[in-house]
């Protein structure tokens, strides 16, 4: 209604056009990942379990993410330590929901960096980073564990929250909702994919410090 009343103001109707964006976009994410968590629940979700490389799989994670730290001004550092094993059975189309979902935070409540200008000269304020570590933790004659760690210098979360941090639906701001910034299921759908695939997800966070998952 609005964009209609400014008609023929094209500052105006970009700035509706990327409200539209931002509002769609996050109905998107609300409304794929209620059907992910509905899946799981209902124990409809299955693993799969098919041949992958499971580092181009972190570095493919790594890429699609740092597109987005671009934007924000925030480094992605990322290694990957994982002794040959790189060939495995599993379900990597879980693997990289997770992976996604866990960056994708990291990438949403990072503060991101700023450009100054001092005596016409361009300096970029150093901006938030974000630790992707992909390790080998264990090797058996059938089976080898890998560690995923993602760890950030963003907002962190405080300790009453940290308690139902993978709870659906759990936001610790209110104001979340009116910036589009996330629809509180991403790290309960986490849990549930990483324990159906025999893992456990662990939260480290210190408020104004960072997290480490």
């Amino acid at each position: 209604e609005i964009a209609r009343h400014y008609r023929g103001d094209e500052a105006r109707q970009e700035e509706c056009l990327n409200k539209i964006m931002s509002a769609s976009g996050f109905l998107l994410e609300l409304v794929n990942n209620v059907l992910d968590m509905n899946k799981l629940e209902s124990g409809e979700v299955q693993m799969e379990n098919k041949p992958f490389d499971v580092c181009d799989l972190v570095e493919e994670a790594a890429v699609i993410i740092e597109a987005q730290t671009v934007e924000k001004t925030v480094t992605l550092h990322k290694e990957i330590h994982h002794d040959g094993h790189c060939h495995v059975f599993g379900s990597p189309l879980h693997v990289r929901q997770v992976l996604q979902n866990l960056l994708g935070n990291a990438v949403k409540f990072t503060e991101k960096g700023s450009v100054t200008l001092r005596n016409a000269v361009k300096y970029n304020k150093v901006g938030g980073e974000i630790f992707l570590t992909s390790r080998e933790i264990a090797l058996t004659e059938d089976t080898v564990t890998f560690e995923f760690t993602v760890r950030d210098t963003g907002k962190g979360m405080s300790e009453a929250f940290q308690q139902r941090a993978f709870e659906p639906f759990a936001q610790e701001e209110a104001s979340a909702r009116s910036s589009y910034v996330g629809t509180g299921l991403g790290l309960a759908i986490v849990k549930e994919l990483v324990e159906k695939m025999g893992g456990e997800i662990t939260l480290q966070s210190e408020k104004n410090v960072g997290s480490t998952f």
